[in-house]
């Protein structure tokens, strides 16, 4: 029970189990002394577990004024006294996963850095498996999110230029109308070879979504996928669709594909990416997928809304048998054989794949620290999809709250003649949709060159990080974002300003000089 009382300097004070969460002589001396004692000016987001009454972060927006604060409590009592310092509060009352769901609406990739998570000492004690639970949930999500940069800092230029590029020759789109159809979704972890004579017995008995890296194992045993999904900008996924343009093909334009897709049934979906609102002009008629790092992920986002029906998650391993990570044939294989020799036999360039970077997880599985995080992400949203979203016959327990479904009772939920209806979205011209994107370039030029004026107003790191922090920086230019925020936004003096100058200038450099055909 929480007992509240005034404190020797007046200020209140709280006890639980007869032990005081905050000092009974001054609990505001006590907050900054942990504020100056845990050097916390070196940082600019906060994340305070079970903080109790929160004088922490009262001293916290005192000292550093644009900093972003949440405040994570497990004591209703304590919740509803919650400081108005914080910029977002919630009370996490068990080990839901749904709570995670909502941190997530607040922290974002140019959060990560200066990031400090805090469990106040006093109250850590009584919350210890719930907190270290929390804890647990946020080092994965903060992972996605290191991903998620990754995934930007290496890809979005190409992203942009993918953009640009597929909506400025995709002549025609559709759209699909929403069924209640069962759905697979069809990976290729090797769990895929097992599920294949289930999927070919009853191939008319639901739809099935394909993502890219099983398309030449499909084909093998002859079973034709009502629809493919793709959402990755590099190089390799363009390379697992080659050959299939005759499929219908879901995807954001910012996916890497070939552009002889364009001449068949693409179906566009919005992934809240800054080019949707400018160019896609009527957002309403596409299904809205949520940003992540994995096309499976986006398959599951993609199924569920597409369907009311039952999901069934097929080769979404998140581990590998021996030697092999993939169901075989594979568009990867003639690549991987190629490079093999007397001296170099294939066994060891699979060997050095595949064995090396992972760690076993049973007498026949290996999974390496990328297939984990994959695991965490599907473990942490699945109380979103447990109630119809099923692993078809998986090899163990499945991430999070998903629930496994063996073959006779996958038979029971599925429906008879089940096929997609497609309809062809009105377009734009493409002269016109070269206006769009022309506009749009202007746009942001113009929008970047008047932060020029904004940044000689005012010599801030903190206020220029502010006002750099917009689309075009967060898609195309996010390390140097990162870089400014790290050394320069606790900073003032021209040294500030003219690191802003040269980023707003690379920024319009590229803008200017960007081509259509070469990006």
């Amino acid at each position: 029970m929480i007992e509240i009382e005034s404190s020797k300097s007046g200020f209140p004070t709280a006890r639980l189990s007869d032990k005081y969460m905050h000092s009974a002589y001054s609990p505001v001396n006590e907050a900054v002394k942990f504020f100056k004692k845990n050097k916390l000016e070196n940082y600019s987001t906060f994340i305070l577990i079970e903080p109790c009454l929160n004088y922490l972060a009262g001293v916290i927006k005192k000292n550093i004024p644009n900093s972003k604060i949440i405040s994570i409590h497990f004591v209703n009592d304590f919740f509803i006294r919650e400081s108005p310092s914080s910029d977002f509060s919630l009370l996490v009352d068990s080990a839901n996963p749904a709570y995670i769901n909502k941190i997530r609406e607040y922290i974002k990739e140019t959060d990560v850095e200066g990031l400090k998570i805090i469990s106040w000492p006093p109250s850590l004690n009584h919350f210890t498996e719930l907190s270290d639970w929390l804890k647990s949930c946020l080092w994965g999500f903060l992972r996605e999110l290191h991903g998620n940069i990754t995934t930007t800092s290496g890809f979005g230029k190409r992203m942009f230029s993918n953009y640009i590029k597929n909506f400025s020759i995709s002549a025609d789109s559709y759209s699909i109308d929403r069924t209640n159809h069962p759905v697979v979704v069809a990976g290729s972890g090797p769990n895929l070879e097992n599920d294949i004579d289930f999927i070919k017995k009853n191939r008319d008995r639901f739809i099935l979504l394909a993502l890219p890296s099983a398309l030449h194992y499909l084909r093998f045993h002859e079973i034709r996928p009502n629809l493919i999904i793709s959402t990755d900008p590099g190089y390799w996924a363009k390379l697992h669709l080659a050959g299939f343009e005759s499929y219908p093909l879901i995807l954001p334009y910012s996916a890497s594909v070939p552009h002889t897709f364009f001449d068949n049934i693409t179906i566009p979906v919005s992934q809240n990416y800054f080019l949707d609102a400018p160019l896609l002009c009527n957002t309403n008629l596409f299904i809205n997928l949520p940003s992540n790092g994995t096309v499976a992920g986006s398959a599951l986002f993609y199924s569920f809304k597409y369907s009311s029906g039952p999901v069934f998650l097929s080769g979404l391993d998140f581990s590998f048998i021996d030697l092999l990570s993939h169901v075989r044939p594979h568009s990867f294989e003639n690549f991987i054989e190629q490079n093999s020799s007397r001296t170099f036999p294939l066994t060891d360039i699979y060997y050095r794949r595949n064995i090396i970077n992972s760690k076993p997880v049973d007498e026949s599985r290996r999974i390496t620290h990328a297939l984990k995080v994959y695991s965490g992400w599907f473990a942490a949203n699945s109380s979103r999809f447990s109630s119809r979203v099923f692993f078809l016959n998986y090899h163990t327990k499945p991430p999070g709250s998903f629930t496994n479904i063996g073959y006779k009772e996958a038979e029971q939920l599925l429906d008879i003649n089940c096929k997609i209806n497609l309809k062809k979205v009105s377009n734009s011209s493409l002269l016109q949709k070269q206006d769009l994107v022309d506009n749009c370039l202007r746009h942001f030029r113009n929008s970047l060159t008047s932060l020029l004026g904004d940044i000689k107003e005012n010599d801030s790191g903190m206020f220029i990080f502010n006002i750099l922090n917009n689309p075009v920086f967060n898609n195309l230019f996010l390390p140097e974002l990162l870089e400014f925020k790290r050394h320069y936004s606790y900073k003032t003096g021209s040294e500030v300003q003219n690191k802003a100058y040269y980023i707003i200038d690379k920024a319009l450099n590229y803008l200017s000089g960007f081509n259509l055909y070469d990006g």
